[in-house]
């Protein structure tokens, strides 16, 4: 059955319908999502006639970083009887601080906020003098329309509803857990239903399950151990009213998307959907930690279908120690070296994401870590670790002596020191980290890492850690300030343009100035591959100009350069190395030892990069993406 819901996102609600007026708040990050939840919340809630017929609902989306004094006026012009806000770790200072005002200034009002960040907090974030005000433990869906129902009585009794928590006389009161919603199909689609309208925002939220069978203990995902689905016919026409409205990018919000068979089918779905509509023109999503080959399969569905949709691997830690400590389910090291062999050979992009400093996580297992993902060649982002609510560590930081730093006045901190890592141990991992970034994922000592460490005579670790030491020794601004970036992803992002492209030739004369100060300066083979990587740095950029190199070459001979890189010959003896990092197809001492090393195969425009989508694409695309291609030819 559908039916016709009354709802308004652009904030002109009538004043005299009668109706009682209900504003879903969403406060949004980086990224203008589609607020899902919001969607839910009333779809689910005017299944009920009593609501349908005398609730009028707007979502009102805006960004956190909007001034709160701009959004607590936009917010009092609603002049709403119910506001019900969805709080996140990046949100919940910004609408304590307007509930605060709110409930001043708008006599009468009642609001109830939910989600991941407060539930089951009602002590830190209800106030004790406003009975108006609620906290919605646990999945909403009910308990919000219970709460709208009660609220039509002549004298609402809240203690009849399951699943809140409020203040009454002072006191506070936490009702019994609301049950779990079995039937996601219960929830009526707030897509097929008219609730929103894409082009007001740059991506969309896709749930095709709910909850997750893991307890890691650094993450508060888990709701129920048993794993519930929307229909899979559901899901397909949703696909198909997104791909037809020009979704660009699809968000799905599974936790272990891969987990089931159907997950297979829906993936092929997107791509039918693509190909009839040319929308979506991105995926994201979080593949199953315990079905590798499905995720390979649906990383190859999805890309081969022209989509930008990396594979993440979330491994967090490689020790087993980490992962027994915090529940933690992996592959074996075995399995993912395996996918990672066979995503290099099918050109998929794909990137690992670790986190640090965990429980039992030392520093010399860090490094190890670090060396493997080099040996791998795997591409890979080191998150630090967020103290969420509603954790395991959360509520075990005396357990493990966990020191934390917050920034300004986030409702959320950084672990930054525990049992396991002192502070300079915690500084010192996330530089490592950071300038293996540069110096390996960046490609600038790509080839001479690789040959220091398998020779036996600098391990990759020893090499970050000597640059560091040489960094301290010689200070330079600009790269203090890439080694002090950032760990998240669109801090890659950032470090990638500084070194690919605006800062490009001031960084390699500086890394230059390092490694011919090296003790192992005087290996000719170093030499010789260090000459392979200034020419096999990445170009990101479609406006980012090639040059000719500053350095004097002495074992590789360029020929010629143009628009699109460099004719070149090296050394037949390169020839292994070059095979054996993956630069070439082969070994054969034989072969053809001259290489038009072309670059700008995929490349963005710098004012594209602008754009949000354009963004997403820098972002995500691992570096091989745009590795040059060492194509064997001869001199004219």
């Amino acid at each position: 059955m559908k039916w016709v819901i009354v709802t308004n996102e652009s904030g002109n609600m009538g004043k005299d319908n009668g109706m009682k007026r209900v504003t879903l708040v969403n406060l949004y990050d980086a990224w203008r999502y589609i607020p899902l939840a919001c969607g839910y919340l009333q779809t689910y809630a005017c299944r009920i006639p009593k609501i349908r017929d005398t609730h009028e609902f707007e979502i009102y989306c805006v960004s956190n970083k909007k001034p709160r004094a701009e959004i607590l006026e936009e917010l009092k012009e609603r002049d709403s009887e119910i506001y019900a806000f969805s709080c996140y770790c990046w949100n919940t200072t910004q609408v304590k601080a307007l509930l605060q005002s709110l409930l001043k200034e708008k006599k009468g009002v009642n609001c109830i906020i939910g989600g991941p960040q407060v539930e089951n907090c009602g002590e830190k974030y209800l106030i004790d003098k406003y009975e108006n005000l609620v906290l919605c433990n646990g999945e909403g869906e009910k308990v919000f329309s219970n709460y709208l129902l009660e609220l039509t009585k002549k004298q609402p009794d809240l203690s009849n509803v399951r699943g809140l928590s409020f203040y009454k006389e002072k006191v506070l009161v936490t009702t019994d857990s609301e049950e779990p919603i079995m039937n996601l199909d219960e929830i009526p689609s707030p897509f097929l239903n008219g609730i929103f309208n894409v082009d007001h925002y740059n991506a969309v939220v896709l749930e095709a399950s709910r909850g997750c069978p893991f307890s890691c203990h650094f993450c508060c995902w888990k709701q129920t151990t048993r794993v519930r689905k929307f229909s899979e016919s559901r899901i397909h026409k949703e696909i198909e009213w997104l791909s037809e409205h020009e979704c660009k990018v699809l968000h799905i919000t599974d936790g272990n998307f891969g987990m089931f068979k159907r997950d297979i089918s829906i993936s092929k779905h997107i791509i039918a959907c693509r190909n009839k509509y040319k929308y979506p023109l991105a995926v994201w999503w979080s593949p199953s930690k315990t079905q590798p080959e499905r995720v390979l399969q649906i990383g190859r569905i999805l890309q081969e279908g022209g989509l930008i949709s990396p594979i993440i691997l979330a491994l967090q830690s490689l020790s087993p120690r980490v992962g027994k400590e915090i529940n933690r389910t992996n592959m074996s090291l075995q399995d993912y070296a395996r996918i990672l062999k066979h995503i290099s050979d099918t050109g998929l992009d794909s990137y690992t994401e670790l986190i640090w400093p965990l429980p039992e996580e030392t520093l010399h297992t860090f490094k190890e870590t670090i060396e493997k993902m080099c040996e791998l060649q795997a591409d890979y982002v080191t998150y630090p670790l967020m103290l969420l609510n509603n954790t395991v560590l959360y509520r075990e930081v005396g357990k493990y002596e966990i020191i934390t730093y917050k920034e300004g006045d986030e409702d959320y901190s950084f672990v930054i020191q525990n049992k396991y890592v002192n502070h300079l141990e915690w500084v010192e991992g996330l530089n490592l980290f950071r300038v293996c970034v540069m110096l390996n994922s960046l490609r600038m000592l790509y080839c001479t890492g690789y040959y220091l460490h398998h020779g036996g005579c600098l391990s990759y670790t020893q090499l970050f850690s000597d640059f560091l030491e040489y960094h301290q020794d010689h200070p330079n601004p600009l790269v203090t300030k890439i080694i002090n970036i950032g760990s998240n992803m669109l801090s890659y992002k950032q470090a990638r343009w500084k070194v690919c492209h605006d800062e490009r030739e001031n960084i390699e004369e500086y890394v230059n100035n390092f490694v011919t100060s090296q003790e192992w300066w005087g290996d000719e083979d170093a030499q010789m591959l260090y000459e392979i990587d200034l020419l096999n740095k990445p170009y990101i950029y479609e406006n980012t100009p090639i040059k000719r190199k500053k350095h004097t070459f002495r074992y590789l001979k360029i020929h010629d350069i143009d628009y699109s890189g460099y004719v070149v010959e090296v050394p037949h003896k390169a020839l292994s190395y070059m095979f054996r990092i993956g630069l070439i197809n082969t070994q054969d001492r034989k072969w053809n030892n001259i290489f038009h090393v072309k670059h700008k195969v995929n490349t963005v425009d710098e004012e594209m990069d602008k754009d949000d989508f354009s963004s997403f694409f820098l972002t995500y695309y691992s570096m091989r993406r745009f590795s040059p291609h060492w194509q064997s030819t001869n001199i004219a």
